[in-house]
């Protein structure tokens, strides 16, 4: 079926992949476009973006989904958009029992993310600059334990960078992030959009942690599979 958002005189916007009914996807789409026309700061975009799916996903259409998400196991996409060069996604994922989410930040990614079962243990951390060398320094905001409802969200400028472990069994979250659609961000160029793997481990007297930088081969090394309780860190 084809989607109603793609039109011959609307090239702009292009959708990959659409599970949703007509009426969710047309609800988020209008979200989406304030806080792509800056009718919304991040902030904003974000807390109503929590609310709509919060309340969404009660929903039978969601319970659906969320069984072929479970039968399926991994990444289950919803929705893949484009419009222009930003693009927002909307998906449930899979974390086996003991697996690490090795810590890593995003370019220009605004997300919510909603526990749906299972429990994780997450770390969150802010970026604060870059030195004159190129280094990342980063600081800790938080460490928790999340249970099924409990969710975090992250953006350019708050708990950017972010690590966490299923424990106790495995976990499934629920997923929705929007990608190139903040004006001021913290890399001052850079259009990578997937993840970028640091190690916060390294923290000094004041607080402070020098990151080394690197890519999924040596932060799987690192961090595969170790839990985050290996690498204590104060706040």
């Amino acid at each position: 079926m084809s989607d109603p958002l793609d039109r011959p005189e609307n090239p702009r916007i292009r959708t990959k992949i659409n599970l949703f009914s007509p009426e969710t996807d047309q609800g988020y789409f209008a979200l989406v476009c304030k806080f792509a026309e800056q009718a919304l700061s991040v902030d904003a975009y974000l807390e109503e973006c929590l609310n709509y799916f919060q309340e969404k996903l009660a929903s039978e259409e969601f319970e659906a989904l969320r069984q072929k998400a479970i039968r399926q196991g991994g990444q289950f996409e919803i929705l893949r958009r484009h419009i222009d060069y930003k693009r927002y996604t909307v998906l449930f994922y899979s974390v086996e029992h003991g697996e690490v989410h090795a810590p890593h930040h995003h370019h220009n990614v605004a997300s919510t993310q909603i526990l749906i079962s299972g429990k994780l243990h997450l770390r969150e951390f802010d970026r604060v600059e870059r030195t004159n060398e190129g280094k990342l320094i980063a600081r800790m905001t938080s460490e928790r334990t999340l249970v099924p409802g409990d969710t975090f969200q992250a953006s350019e400028w708050k708990n950017n960078i972010h690590w966490f472990e299923a424990i106790d069994g495995p976990a499934l979250i629920f997923n929705t992030n929007a990608r190139g659609f903040e004006q001021s961000t913290f890399e001052k160029s850079h259009d990578r959009f997937g993840r970028c793997y640091v190690d916060p481990t390294k923290v000094a007297e004041d607080g402070l942690i020098h990151c080394d930088e690197f890519d999924e081969i040596e932060a799987k090394a690192r961090f595969g599979g170790t839990p985050l309780r290996n690498f204590p860190i104060s706040v």
